[in-house]
């Protein structure tokens, strides 16, 4: 399955300018099943740890099917936060802020946030939210 979103959010841990957390949870926002996810060493590590969440029925069969663990609730919160909070936004703009806040809230003091948005579907505008939620990028 295409899904350049998907396959832009994991490129820096697939290359190796990121690197991935060794322990979990992971959280992962609006997850989804794409070929990043299915097969090599990335796909090995996000399924040991990623907490997948999502509320479509069809993309949660998906994961599962995979062996991905998914949830339709907030993501659990460790003490401190995660290291590591993953989003694929969605183009609706109130839905992308919260999941952004949501996404903020889970990760630790100094831990990233990686988003993934297409430009034809509100990227920049995203990025002015992220701009305002958490100070200058």
């Amino acid at each position: 399955m295409d899904d350049p979103a998907l396959a832009t959010l994991l490129l820096p841990f697939e290359n190796g300018d990121l690197a991935w957390p060794e322990r979990g949870p992971v959280p992962f926002l609006r997850a989804r099943m794409g070929a990043p996810l299915a097969g090599g060493a990335l796909a090995e590590r996000a399924r040991a740890t990623l907490a997948c969440r999502q509320s479509w029925r069809p993309d949660v069969e998906r994961l599962e099917a995979a062996g991905y663990a998914v949830g339709t609730d907030e993501p659990e919160r460790e003490p401190g936060g995660a290291p590591l909070v993953l989003l694929l936004a969605p183009r609706q703009r109130l839905e992308a802020r919260a999941l952004l806040a949501r996404a903020v809230a889970a990760a630790t003091p100094g831990g990233l946030v990686v988003v993934a948005l297409a430009h034809l579907e509100g990227a920049r505008s995203l990025e002015g939210d992220l701009d305002a939620l958490i100070g200058p990028l």
